[in-house]
């Protein structure tokens, strides 16, 4: 068994990245402007490690925060200025916003050609038709992670748990468009259905982000178990959706992603890399 870490990919982005901005250097560097409104601590993990990120890689990442007294009104009208401005070349509207503001309507106020995160409708659409020039930034940050690693997605049954807009739907259309055959597992799919499909598929790729969903003995003799939903437990250690020591000690899977610094590291890597492509103009 194989502990999957980010850091081949880290190196492999890395290099891609300085390469693209070294030959194509525009006179400044890749710009991302990042709007968030939300006190959801994964989140502000997920903001602050890409702003070191992009502090690493040359990529300038300025923080629009806002706090629980703005309006929707207010973004509107904030969204559409960074839209305007020529030298932001990526905005991402940081999910979960507070519940008093209209989330669909502020990420579908970014322009396609500003769009890194991919989860406008008009990205969304793209995608279901296999047809965006970039992926949004999980998916593509655990098929680039998998495929560093050798692994066949072709032909491979794929179990997606959770159908969430950032990650859970994406990641399921994604691996779909890679030919995979994909299940998706939600809140309505009831426990003997979760534990069947799970242990049936040859990779599970669980985004729910609340600890014990899925138990370690239900992943099959060398299958693939990548965790991107995360919570805290009582003592402020980060958990994934199961139990990673107890899938370490059974010993059965052949890959596993690793507790901390794996998927949300692969998914930053990814929205740098976006960001540079918005900032050589090919979205």
């Amino acid at each position: 068994m194989k502990i999957l870490n980010a850091k081949t990919l880290e190196n492999y982005m890395e290099n891609q990245i300085k390469l693209l901005v070294h030959n194509n250097y525009k006179g400044r560097n890749p710009r991302l402007v990042i709007v968030t409104a939300t006190d959801d601590k994964p989140s502000q993990v997920y903001v602050n490690n890409k702003v070191k990120m992009g502090e690493k890689l040359g990529i300038d990442v300025i923080v629009y925060k806002c706090d629980n007294t703005v309006t929707t009104e207010d973004l509107v009208r904030d969204i559409n200025k960074f839209n305007d401005m020529d030298q932001i070349d990526g905005i991402i509207v940081q999910l979960p916003l507070y519940d008093h503001l209209d989330s669909d309507l502020l990420v579908n106020l970014v322009k396609p050609e500003k769009d890194v995160d991919g989860l406008t409708m008009h990205s969304k659409a793209l995608l279901e038709c296999n047809k965006l020039k970039m992926l949004p930034c999980t998916p593509l940050g655990v098929k680039n992670m998998l495929m560093l690693e050798g692994v066949e997605i072709s032909g491979k049954n794929v179990v997606v748990v959770g159908k969430g807009e950032t990650a859970g739907a994406p990641m399921a259309t994604t691996f779909r468009n890679l030919d995979a055959t994909v299940t998706i597992c939600h809140i309505k799919t009831s426990r003997e259905d979760l534990e069947f499909y799970v242990r049936h598929a040859d990779i599970i790729i669980s985004c729910v982000g609340k600890e014990n969903v899925l138990e370690a003995d239900w992943f099959k003799e060398d299958s693939i178990v990548i965790g991107v939903g995360f919570t805290y437990d009582k003592n402020g250690k980060q958990q994934l959706d199961f139990d990673f020591d107890k899938v370490v000690e059974l010993n059965k899977v052949k890959l596993v992603s690793q507790r901390t610094n794996c998927t949300g590291k692969a998914t930053v890597l990814s929205l740098m890399y976006n960001t540079v492509l918005a900032y050589l103009g090919e979205l």
